[in-house]
């Protein structure tokens, strides 16, 4: 019996481990723990916060490349109105003063004021199709010019997180190859 309690004590002493050995496990833990946090973690919180910055950076100037446009777009719509009112104004000026002169003239200015309404409207006619061809090629050309900057600004975009996806995939397998 007195063996076999010798035997047992022996055998937990080599299972129980030793106190430098402890401690020594310990410090290698907080050394790869210190390590990893310094040289992996923050570079990489550091990176995260950057795209993040970037993305937003991008999504902001956006925004304010929609809202210049739509008030741009807005502009143009009340300029088109003003000029259908001052054509509606100006046409109705023309017939009251067509008006006026048919009635001061009945008999001798009949044939001479149907021609001035006539040749008045095929005027403002023109002149109403002359504005609408000139605001309708204006709005062509502003929505252009700003669909193209917009593409140019998104494909620069696009080539760039392109490029730095590539280089985050390249890095990634270099380090799955490391390990």
């Amino acid at each position: 019996m007195v063996n076999l309690n010798q035997s047992l004590s022996d055998l937990f002493k080599g299972i129980i481990p030793n106190v430098y050995v402890i401690s020594a496990t310990i410090a290698s833990f907080l050394i790869l723990l210190l390590v990893i946090i310094y040289f992996v973690y923050r570079p990489l919180k550091k990176y995260i916060k950057m795209r993040k910055d970037f993305l937003q950076g991008h999504i902001d100037s956006t925004i304010k490349a929609n809202e210049k446009a739509q008030k741009l777009e807005n502009e143009t719509q009340k300029k088109l109105i003003e000029t259908k009112e001052f054509c509606k104004t100006l046409k109705e000026k023309s017939e009251i003063e067509a008006n006026k002169f048919l009635e001061n003239s009945k008999k001798t200015a009949t044939e001479q004021t149907r021609q001035l309404i006539n040749e008045g409207q095929k005027v403002l006619v023109e002149y109403e199709k002359e504005i609408v061809s000139k605001y309708q090629e204006n709005v062509i050309n502003v929505a252009f010019e700003i669909s193209r900057k917009y593409l140019v600004n998104q494909e620069k975009n696009n080539k760039i997180l392109h490029q730095k996806l590539l280089l985050d995939l390249q890095k990634e397998l270099e380090s799955q190859e490391k390990i």
